[in-house]
């Protein structure tokens, strides 16, 4: 088993949309999570609003901490624009760093289009490291 690990600062809008395209996306061979340097404990209703345009049901997530991820070996983490906030997990193979804006405060419409950025991130992440379904 593989596990790919989002974070973010707040695990409220950038770390759990990758969260939900890896798991849309990826193989049943893949574990994934995401977690926030400093979690909000809500998810941004806009992003439910942005996975309601693509039938995907968010109601299993929930906005976490990074010391509530399982201490494991990870294959990938990847860090969402959140610059010096997001600390290093020690525990894996690959550090990958993506400059996504904070969509919190943008209209749906942007919201959205920062979805389909994230959604085009995570696909080629999956194809290579051979976990697209």
């Amino acid at each position: 088993m593989q596990s790919i690990v989002f974070l973010c600062i707040e695990n409220s809008c950038r770390s759990q949309i990758a969260e939900a395209f890896a798991k849309m996306l990826g193989n049943e061979d893949l574990n994934v999570y995401s977690a926030g340097s400093k979690p909000l404990g809500i998810i941004n209703p806009s992003v439910y609003t942005a996975f309601d345009d693509i039938d995907y049901n968010l109601k299993n997530h929930c906005s976490k901490g990074i010391n509530d991820l399982p201490e494991t070996q990870h294959k990938v983490v990847v860090l969402m624009g959140c610059g010096d906030k997001c600390p290093r997990v020690l525990k894996t193979d690959k550090v990958i760093k993506w400059d996504v804006p904070d969509p919190k405060l943008m209209s749906q419409e942007g919201f959205n289009d920062i979805r389909d950025e994230i959604k085009g991130h995570v696909a080629e992440l999956l194809e290579s490291i051979g976990a697209l379904a």
